[in-house]
């Protein structure tokens, strides 16, 4: 490497090392060391691998003998030893923490040891379950300051959860009917189909000529717009709005909003005439599949992966929807990391007309959780006795988020564990099992007794980490034995189990809960759940809270999985 002047990238790397020390190791001694090795070799004016060369490394200042021989390493390989051990064990994703404003490298080892976060998503999710609050050097301020910066990041990023995308697409519409000469907007592309996240928003707009565009383009809403024509020779549109690409076309009629619906492969399995479904006068998209001999199709269908099939034998099921929903399970509190109390969980369960509400804040062992001790139990669960005699209209059902261990067992004694009307298990460590292991430790604690449903099963937080590695046929198969229920979690950011799990668990005759997970007041709405039921193929029947006030009653005494 002799012959550029090296000093500025060495540099930088021995303070990442320094960085790397500081978050995994408490010697201070080792922080400074490369720290100030870094200061003495950016301030040379000679590069430092011919320094290396001539052995004149050690008389320079903070430069001793370990840290020369990291030198002369890095000066023949672009790498040394010491940095290449640290980064074997160093979650990639911690580094991204530092282009938070404020987190330097002690507040992300107090983030990493007690939360056990990784990554700017597991961040995020940990700010809005309230979970900084509680640490040292941490605070409300300071947790809500983060969230707006890991919303600046966000911007600048390709992909959007789906509020986010579903959000920048309601913008854009209201904008587009509000010019002269439009009269219709229509959403269509991958998010009417419904997708968890996506780069991009597909819209079709009917109007009176073309001065939309220009009434457009004036009003700046689009970043680098381009006109053209689309392959059918549709007028097309596409620029960046919020750092999203939109693409606005101008076609109007149910041929045009089935076509450019999606997805590729359910359109072409219709018909490869495209010219034709766009010229056809169809009434809607229902006398379309008519034409072809098929029932009504439900966008989020549309992936071409069965759907056809069960459109010509008439076998499309009734899908789930928001009305269907007659209660939740898997609530926070106070007493762990809600941020709203049992009462007024309970009135805002009224609120959103809920028949039921099961409480279940988070089991000991999550401790940077507040964790409930026998003592919280037993306070607990005098307080909910107490609000079921004063709010009669409506079920309260008292419940635990009982941590699955590594070995499978669950949180609290058996004698604890059956005083609860129901246990969601669900794992919050020890991630990086391999898969033997992983499914291992969930299937043993799927046969647990008092185990009523496993919850968020892959632990995925979408765009920020990915599910751990488990054999969720295997999983889905033990429920089935044991007459578990799977959770859909529906923060917007879990969406676990996914809508492909959703289909495989209803083949299996699994039950699924769509559950809110719910910690603050904006978390009680499902909407992006039954979305994901829906694209999973889920009815009512399939879903364990469409069971009426009766019914869940019925089924909360029978304890069908205790068998």
């Amino acid at each position: 490497m002799i012959g550029r002047n090296n000093n500025k990238e060495l540099a930088e790397l021995l303070r990442l090392t320094a960085v790397m020390v500081e978050i995994m190791d408490d010697n201070v001694f080792r922080v400074r060391a490369f720290e100030k090795a870094a200061n003495t070799i950016e301030s040379l004016e000679e590069d430092i691998c011919i320094l290396a060369e001539r052995g004149e490394l050690e008389g320079l200042a903070g430069i001793g003998k370990t840290i020369s021989r990291y030198i002369a390493e890095w000066c023949a390989e672009g790498t040394f030893s010491e940095y290449e051990k640290l980064k074997r064990d160093f979650p990639p994703g911690l580094l991204e923490l530092l282009r938070i404003p404020g987190l330097g490298p002690k507040k992300i080892k107090a983030l990493y040891t007690q939360l056990g976060i990784t990554s700017i998503g597991e961040l995020e999710y940990a700010c809005l379950e309230n979970r900084l609050v509680s640490i040292k050097g941490f605070g409300l301020k300071s947790q809500q300051k983060i969230l707006s910066a890991i919303e600046d990041l966000k911007r600048i990023q390709k992909f959007r959860h789906a509020p986010d995308a579903y959000a920048i697409a309601d913008e854009i519409m209201n904008e587009l009917r509000s010019l002269k000469g439009v009269r219709g907007v229509t959403l269509v592309g991958a998010l009417r189909r419904f997708q968890e996240y996506t780069d991009d928003v597909d819209i079709l707009i009917e109007a009176d000529g073309s001065q939309w565009i220009n009434d457009l383009l004036d009003k700046g809403l689009l970043h680098s717009p381009a006109i053209s024509s689309d392959e059918l020779g549709v007028v097309r549109i596409t620029g960046n709005f919020q750092d999203m690409v939109v693409d606005i076309r101008q076609a109007h009629g149910a041929g045009a909003v089935f076509v450019y619906t999606g997805s590729k492969n359910h359109v072409n399995a219709i018909s490869s005439d495209l010219s034709y479904l766009l010229s056809q006068g169809f009434a809607d998209e229902t006398e379309l599949y008519r034409n072809f001999g098929l029932s009504f199709i439900p966008p989020e269908l549309r992936e071409g992966l069965g759907e056809i099939d069960a459109a010509r034998e008439n076998n499309i099921p009734p899908l789930i929807e928001d009305r269907d929903i007659k209660g939740i399970f898997h609530v926070h509190t106070m007493a762990s990391d809600g941020a709203l109390d049992l009462e007024k969980v309970i009135q805002l369960c009224l609120d959103l007309g809920y028949e039921y509400v099961g409480i279940s804040d988070h089991s000991i062992s999550a401790a940077y959780a507040g964790g409930l001790t026998e003592e919280k139990l037993k306070r607990q669960r005098e307080e909910v006795e107490i609000m079921r005699e004063r709010y009669p209209q409506i079920d309260i059902y008292w419940g635990i988020e009982s941590d699955i261990r590594p070995d499978g067992s669950l949180d609290y004694s058996d004698d604890i564990l059956e005083s609860f009307d129901f246990v969601i298990g669900s794992i919050h460590s020890h991630f990086k099992m391999d898969k033997k292991s992983m499914t291992e430790r969930i299937l043993r604690a799927l046969s647990h007794p008092c185990l009523t449903m496993l919850g968020h099963p892959t632990g995925r937080l979408i765009l920020a980490r990915p599910g751990y590695d488990v054999d969720m046929d295997a999983v889905l198969e033990k429920a089935r034995e044991y007459r578990k229920i799977i959770e859909l979690n529906s923060h917007p950011y879990r969406l676990d189990i996914d809508w492909k799990g959703c289909r495989k668990a209803k083949a299996l005759g699994v039950p699924i809960s769509i559950n809110p997970d719910a910690h603050n007041r904006g978390d009680f709405y499902l909407r992006y759940g039954v979305l994901t039921a829906r694209k999973g193929w889920l009815s009512p029947s399939d879903v364990w809270n469409a069971h009426d006030r009766q019914s869940m009653k019925k089924l909360m005494m029978e304890k069908p999985w205790k068998i």
